[in-house]
């Protein structure tokens, strides 16, 4: 048991909402990330000639 040794006035639920404070910061960057991706494939699909594979799009990059 003596992983479970803390700190004094470090506990578990202070552990528990650090992470979930990250989890949620996570998410955020995820969702704005791909709401990012989205508008960049609709804008992308308004030139077809040019990107009209991913091999183009990586080849352009």
């Amino acid at each position: 048991m003596s992983l479970f040794r803390v700190p004094n006035g470090f506990t578990f639920l202070k552990v528990f909402n650090c992470l979930s404070r990250l989890f949620k910061v996570l998410v955020n960057l995820l969702t704005g990330l791909s709401t990012s991706l989205t508008a960049l494939a609709e804008f992308l699909n308004s030139f077809p000639i040019l990107f009209s594979s991913f091999e183009g799009l990586f080849l352009f990059i």
